[in-house]
């Protein structure tokens, strides 16, 4: 079983907060195990406060806080947002999961990770976390080659009640298929299967166009096969990177022959990359033939 680092981020990140109960769980290493999703988000309720927080409770929602902080997200005004959500959970309110979510990805695409982190702490603190918000953390650190701490995020989100899900694995194979680490992919992939998650065809997909590009065509055709033998069909997009992928590799023929034995009528894409692969290696007659074939098939 794939035992996978676990730095956390109050070892890489240099908060500075007065939140009670910031994110500092000693380094460790941990297995990754999996289950269905529990989401922990019961909607907007009513929250009881800390010694430390004013006496009145109010339902988020409830007021025109959110729209003044929605609309300082929608003007990309992210940090201004932030101080605006600490002043309103200091003053008793109920922090919108939907909205810190937001908040955390756009943080994220923005470069600014500590402040996105800083969201996550209040989220947990005072209000509730579920798997879409964690998600996010992991996913901008996974987008910022920041794997030890998205690792992290994901001890935190066990030691909380949640485990990680299909949308997760999908989340850390994706970025390190992303950037040529397909051996990595690979064994997080056979995690995913050791703890009982059933892979998407997003998952296969993902790995298979990697497989093409780093491993080997005979590579990606034994993950289609495996794939196909858990009842997941390809769609037009699997299609689209197998024969893709052969072509660039100068595989014309034996994409041409992949194509001919689809069970359903080839696309109009998938045609597209079988003319430009003919083209591409001077085969201007069997391009006509194929370009007359796609005619008479309408």
């Amino acid at each position: 079983m794939t035992t996978v680092s676990t730095e956390f981020l109050s070892h890489t990140l240099p908060f500075q907060t007065n939140l009670k109960h910031a994110w500092h769980p000693n380094p460790t290493n941990t297995v990754i195990t999996c289950s269905n999703r529990r989401l922990n988000n019961k909607g907007h309720t009513k929250v009881t406060s800390s010694d430390t927080r004013p006496h009145q409770h109010y339902d988020f929602r409830d007021t025109n806080h959110i729209k003044s902080l929605n609309r300082l997200c929608k003007t990309g005004k992210y940090t201004e947002a932030l101080y605006f959500l600490e002043q309103m959970v200091m003053n008793g309110y109920k922090p919108d999961v939907i909205l810190c979510t937001k908040l955390i990805k756009c943080l994220f695409t923005s470069k600014r990770t500590e402040k996105a982190v800083r969201v996550m702490e209040i989220l947990e603190q005072y209000g509730e976390p579920d798997s879409f918000a964690y998600n996010a953390v992991i996913s901008g650190f996974c987008r910022s080659d920041r794997f030890d701490a998205a690792n992290g995020v994901i001890l935190r989100m066990k030691n909380r009640g949640f485990s990680p899900d299909v949308v997760t694995y999908n989340i850390l194979i994706g970025s390190l298929c992303a950037r040529g680490n397909l051996d990595l992919a690979l064994k997080v992939m056979d995690q995913l299967l050791e703890d009982n998650c059933n892979p998407t065809l997003i998952t296969y997909t993902i790995l298979i166009e990697a497989t093409i590009i780093h491993g080997g065509i005979d590579e990606a055709m034994r993950l289609l096969d495996e794939m196909m033998s858990r009842g997941l069909q390809p769609d037009i997009y699997t299609y689209n990177v197998i024969v893709r992928g052969m072509c660039k590799r100068g595989l014309v023929d034996r994409a041409f022959e992949f194509v001919s034995n689809l069970s359903i009528t080839p696309s109009l894409n998938l045609y597209n990359l079988l003319l430009k692969g003919l083209l591409n290696e001077g085969r201007w007659e069997a391009g006509e033939r194929l370009m007359s074939d796609m005619i008479v098939k309408g």
